[in-house]
């Protein structure tokens, strides 16, 4: 079998079967469960703490004065 021999598609069939193709897949569990993962908003789990607000532990102080201290890496510097 020749390539001459195969038969030709016009440029409307393959459109409508890449359109099929695409309608299936659009219908698959795979492809729904990436447009709700791709539309949903990402949502923080507790409230952003502040600068300036009362530090989350209870301690009354500012956050900047308490707990944000503790949290920063803490830097070595080797002069050898």
């Amino acid at each position: 079998m020749k390539v001459s021999d195969l038969p030709l598609k016009t440029e409307e069939e393959i459109r409508q079967e890449e359109m099929q193709a695409l309608e299936e897949y659009l219908k698959s569990p795979e492809a729904q469960h990436k447009l709700k993962a791709a539309t949903t908003p990402w949502r923080r789990a507790y409230p952003k703490v502040g600068m300036n607000d009362p530090c989350p532990c209870g301690s009354g102080k500012k956050y900047k004065k308490c707990c944000y201290l503790a949290n920063l890496p803490k830097y070595t510097v080797d002069y050898d």
